[in-house]
């Protein structure tokens, strides 16, 4: 017994020194908040609600009955802390449940035909296309559905809409006549999931109109949020159009993102090139600009202040700028949207400020921490998120270099003079990008197989002039908006963003200014978080054996491994992956291209690297095809064929030992080969083949097909309460 109590008492130690040292505990809350959230989304099934609650309130009663004693034994404090962290990813499952099943609304589950549709525009999005625009509709009635059928949102995209004769602002109330479809499943098992995503936005369908939207009710002056919300919308309609009509489109729908994180205007080409050179956060509102705003109105309100001697010695200017930039930063973000990064990002400005009017230090890792806590408790799905991951990933490893570089900064910046102070700027420009990059690298890597080679160059060149230049003079629109003197604000920006766009399109011309592997690996891309965390939340020798370790694991299994077949949800679209020539081979390019572009940056393949099957003049197309069928053999062994005709189904079931086909294989039909049919894709989803082959000598059927393995979009994600069907 004594020797079992000293044991605990050293593991109590241990754990003092490693993992609770400085007061480290408040970090873990976050991370097991995750863990439970992620636990959640992985399962392929719906756990009982009660499951969850119950273990909680167990968990609960036991910390409540161990809580007193915890000061007297090191075993019992060691047990507490265990439970506390046991009931934080306990929790953070529960959120996710009980988030899932508070935002349920009605879906559709068949695509629907013209349809006369009416509702409240909630929002109205500028496309690319000129005449294009996209309308989110609320309080929606639709021809043929009962209430108990209606989303409580759908997304409608107009064409040819020409806004002088039917103007149509957030608030009207319209009528169209429009083509609705369900939400589309992943293109391949493991891929992002479009339903999930547009259940938790409440969008239960989308479609495109046949008619031009008419108003018939305009908008009404309503009470509380909802008039707030109208007003908010159509404020940023009104800028929107004001800038359209004061420069050109392109650069007009770049600073839209800038001014109220419209984005859809913009053109693809150009961001295309902004992604390709690391610039791609400067288009999404984050800490960059939230910071801007506030520390720009923190600057020059104190500046004026401080410029009046009688409110110099008498008021506390500090302060007053304090909440006069904090105000100006909340009002951005409501304009902007309250899109995660700048939720995190208003959040912690909100705390640094607090810290400046309480005299205290904000800007640790716990800030970070707090952050991330109260997102994943108001929006426990925003942990899947690509912005989510990149912008907490980028402000933790940012953080935590200057707090270990404070010393040797204060040292640099300690009687330097301006031209050193200016050089000192820059090169805070190039280590901030490093750094960040570096932190955000597996997750571009894992979520758009993009790595921008020249992001240190396009970031030293352009963030000091949107920092400088740029985001002053968006403030300063906003604040002769009512004077109507924004306008001339537009003009004088359009030289800047002229200058990013083609310093951009430049830049990405470059060969290998962006790489484009294929996809990390998920396995990977956990070991690299667990590594960071590792450094941070971990003390001593074990904080690097850990993350040295779960580094080397994460760099080792870093591939994703590639399928050898891909296979449509709809099943008209077949791809094969002929991995040694890296090459893709497609059925037909007339369908489906959304599909084959995904597989296409999944394996980290140019455009130049995709063909048809039926082209004869690739050397190395391994595949024969005529009218009715093609077929291929693989290494010594493996025989696929892909018949389009039904008079050749039996003949080529016989023949393979892989039959994949759009068309339909009846019960009756004999057919030995392993197969993926019209009827699979029906109810199973997308699908990928990896294929077993021998080089050396030939294999058996019944071994080819035994260690063959195929894999559906429904094996991976299962049935969970946003899995409408697996089909498109």
């Amino acid at each position: 017994m004594r020797f079992h109590q000293n044991s605990l008492q050293k593991l109590y130690a241990v754990y003092e020194q490693y993992a609770c040292a400085r007061g480290l505990l408040f970090l873990w809350i976050p991370v097991m908040l995750a863990g439970g959230i992620g636990c959640y989304f992985s399962l392929t099934f719906e756990p009982p609600a009660a499951l969850p609650l119950f273990s909680m309130l167990i968990l609960v009663a036991l910390c409540v009955f161990f809580w007193p004693e915890r000061l007297r034994s090191a075993p019992v404090h060691t047990g507490v802390i265990a439970l506390i962290l046991l009931m934080t990813f306990t929790a953070g499952f529960t959120i996710a449940q009980l988030r899932t099943h508070l935002v349920r609304s009605p879906m559709l589950y068949d695509d629907t035909g013209p349809v006369d549709i009416s509702g409240d525009v909630k929002a109205v999005e500028t496309l690319e296309k000129s005449g294009h625009i996209r309308l989110l509709l609320e309080n929606l009635e639709i021809e043929d559905f009962k209430a108990a059928q209606i989303p409580r949102y759908v997304r409608i995209n107009v064409r040819g809409f020409d806004a002088d004769k039917t103007p149509v602002d957030p608030g009207d109330r319209v009528t169209l006549l429009a083509g609705l479809n369900a939400p589309s499943p992943p293109v391949s098992p493991h891929g992002f999931d479009f339903q999930r995503y547009a259940y938790f936005k409440q969008i239960g369908g989308f479609g495109f109109s046949y008619s031009q939207p008419e108003v018939i009710r305009a908008a009404e002056k309503t009470a509380g949020r909802q008039h707030i919300r109208v007003a908010l919308e159509r404020f940023k309609h009104t800028i929107y159009q004001r800038i359209q009509e004061r420069i050109g489109a392109e650069n007009a729908s770049v600073i839209a993102a800038l001014m109220i994180g419209e984005r859809k205007g913009i053109p693809e080409a150009v961001l295309d090139d902004i992604r390709d050179v690391g610039l791609a956060h400067l288009l999404s509102i984050s800490g960059l600009h939230v910071g801007l705003i506030a520390g720009t109105l923190f600057f020059f309100v104190r500046l004026f202040l401080c410029a009046v001697p009688h409110v110099a010695l008498r008021w506390p200017v500090k302060k007053i700028a304090t909440l006069v930039a904090f105000m100006g930063a909340a009002a951005y973000v409501c304009l902007v949207g309250f899109h995660i990064p700048a939720v995190r990002a208003l959040l912690m400005t909100a705390i640094v400020l607090a810290a400046i009017l309480l005299d205290r230090q904000a800007i640790t890792v716990r800030l970070v921490a707090l952050a991330a806590l109260t997102i994943l408790l108001l929006w426990p799905e925003s942990l899947l998120s690509a912005s989510f991951q990149l912008s907490f990933a980028a402000v933790t490893t940012l953080i935590v270099f200057y707090t270990v570089m404070k010393p040797v900064i204060g040292r640099l910046y300690r009687h330097a003079g301006t031209p050193r102070k200016i050089a000192l700027y820059f090169l805070g420009v190039v280590l901030t990008t490093i750094v960040a990059s570096l932190a955000t690298t597996p997750f571009s890597w894992f979520h758009f197989q993009q790595l921008p080679l020249l992001g240190l160059v396009s970031n030293v060149v352009v963030v000091p002039l949107v920092s400088l230049v740029v985001m002053p003079l968006i403030l300063l629109a906003y604040l002769v908006m009512p004077l109507g003197l924004d306008v001339y604000i537009y003009s004088a920006l359009a030289p800047f963003i002229t200058f990013i766009i083609d310093f951009s399109k430049d830049l990405a011309a470059i060969p290998y200014a962006s790489l484009k592997p294929g996809a990390l690996s998920f396995f990977a891309l956990i070991m690299f978080v667990l590594s960071f965390l590792s450094c941070v939340l971990l003390r001593g020798h074990i904080r690097v054996i850990c993350c040295v370790t779960l580094l080397i694991l994460g760099c080792i299994f870093y591939q994703e491994k590639q399928p050898d077949i891909f296979v449509s949800s709809g099943g008209d679209l077949i791809a094969f992956n002929q991995k040694q020539d890296h090459a893709l081979f497609l059925s037909t390019k007339m369908k489906d291209r959304f599909s084959a572009d995904n597989w296409r940056r999944f394996l980290g393949y140019r455009d130049e690297d995709v063909y048809k099957m039926t082209d004869r003049d690739i050397s190395h197309n391994p595949f024969l095809c005529d009218e009715f069928a093609c077929r291929a053999i693989i290494g010594q062994s493996v025989h696929i064929s892909m018949p389009v005709h039904d008079s050749v189904l039996s003949q080529e079931c016989q023949w393979a030992d892989i039959l994949v086909t759009p068309l339909y294989i009846g019960d009756q039909m004999p057919c030995p080969a392993r197969t993926v049919d019209k009827r699979a894709t029906y109810y199973e989803g997308a699908h990928v083949v990896f294929l077993s082959s021998s080089k050396k000598k030939a294999l058996q059927r019944d071994v080819v097909q035994k260690k063959t393995r195929i894999i559906s979009v429904k094996d991976t994600r299962g049935k969970r309460p946003w899995t409408i069907s697996n089909r498109r």
